[in-house]
Order: C-alpha cells, then sequence, then structure tokens
C-alpha cells in the first residue's frame, strides 16, 4: 500500500471502483484485510487530527502508518491473547490508535473474542462526540469504512457488539477494582501512568486476561 499521501487515497480509489465492479471483489478485498491487519489500516482506516480543522482543513484523513509503527502494531497483534504488554510512548506517537485499530479487527473478523477498553475517567472511554475518548475512535473507523467491510454491530454506551462474530469491545474506567469477575481476549489500559490505584488495578485484571497492553505517556512525579 502506498504510503505517501496523494498516492494513497488514489490507491484507496482505486480499491472502491474495484469493490463496485463485483460481490467477489468484494469478498476478495474483504478477505485481504482479514489476513493482513497493515493492508486494511493502510487501505480502509481513517483517523482524527483535530487541529487541522484550525487551518481550515478537513479533520479526518487517512490512517497511513509509519515504519515504526508498522513494527509495534504486529508486537500489538501478537501479544493479544497471549502477554502482557507495555508501550512507553511520547505525544503525537499514534500508541492508542494503534491498540484499538488492532482491538477492532480482532472484533471485525474473529469471532467470540472480548476486549476491554480503560482509562482514567469514564469519559475518557466514551463521550459522545468527543475525539479525545477511546471509542470515539473506533465509531470513526467503522463511520469511513465502505459498508460491504463493515460487520452488522450494535452500538451503546461503552459497548460495541459485532452481530456477525459476537465480539464485544466494552469498556469502563480504571480502578482498583475495575474488570473483576470477568474474562477478556486482551486490555488496554491507557494512560496506565496516570491511574492513582496503579496496583490494584494491576491486580484486579492479573486473573481475567493473559494480555493488558499498558500504553501510556510518562506521568511527571511518577517514577
Amino acid at each position: 500500500v502506498p504510503k505517501e499521501i496523494k498516492a494513497n487515497l488514489a490507491f484507496r480509489r482505486k480499491l472502491i471502483t474495484f469493490a463496485q465492479q463485483s460481490f467477489e471483489n468484494k469478498q476478495l478485498l474483504w478477505t485481504m484485510c482479514k489476513r493482513d491487519p497493515l493492508f486494511c489500516v493502510n487501505a480502509f482506516c481513517y483517523t482524527h487530527d483535530p487541529r487541522r480543522a484550525d487551518s481550515g482543513k478537513f479533520p479526518v484523513i487517512p490512517f497511513i502508518t509509519y515504519p515504526q509503527q508498522d513494527e509495534v502494531l504486529d508486537d500489538i497483534y501478537t501479544a493479544i491473547g497471549v502477554e502482557d504488554m507495555v508501550i512507553e510512548k511520547s505525544r503525537d506517537a499514534g500508541a492508542s490508535w494503534l491498540c484499538l485499530m488492532a482491538f477492532e479487527h480482532k472484533w471485525h473478523f474473529n469471532h467470540y473474542l472480548l476486549f476491554l477498553l480503560l482509562s482514567a475517567k469514564v469519559e475518557l472511554v466514551d463521550k459522545p462526540e468527543a475525539p479525545k475518548c477511546l471509542f470515539y475512535k473506533i465509531d470513526l473507523v467503522l463511520k469511513y469504512q465502505p459498508g460491504w467491510l463493515v460487520p452488522s454491530f450494535t452500538r451503546t454506551f461503552t459497548k460495541l457488539v459485532n452481530n456477525d462474530t459476537n465480539s464485544v469491545i466494552h469498556g469502563e474506567a480504571t480502578s482498583g477494582d475495575m474488570g473483576r469477575g470477568g474474562r477478556n481476549t486482551a486490555i488496554l489500559m491507557d494512560e496506565f501512568a496516570s491511574v492513582m490505584e496503579d496496583e490494584k488495578a494491576l491486580s484486579a485484571t492479573a486473573p481475567n486476561s493473559n494480555c493488558r497492553l499498558m500504553n501510556s505517556t510518562p506521568a511527571p512525579g511518577r517514577g
């Protein structure tokens, strides 16, 4: 998939035209997306940069991964369901987006998986039309994908159910008692360095998933 913006947009247009020609072409592209998360992201996913709106530009842009993001996305995808992973990020590194893209892809194409999204406050997990929240990013990806690629789904507050695969993404605020009693394929603990009850949160989530993605920028004053 071309990574330069103009070439990438032209490539996406060709894919859409190709898909419109037949049901078999749609099936072929659907299968390619299922088999290759990087192809799916770079060919059919979009991201949001609110800073573009300040200069009069449309804030929704193609999600085009950098080489280092290709490696991180592959590492995240490999860790899901298997092992914990710590992602120490800098601002604008797109780490939260990459975690969510991996979760969305697994949810999109695999059956009976369960993903939990955690952040410091529930409004950072899900809040209508709030670009900072986690569910907003997934909603945006599904909104801009072609209809033939999007599964049937049910969206409620802090919950997204894939009606075709029965996989679920749900969310809640991070606390010392969250996630107890459940079993999850993977858990995203977003901005974990800012969680005050971090030891309790780790203890609460340890029994219910083999994979916790602890994604965060460093928090000032905390070791």
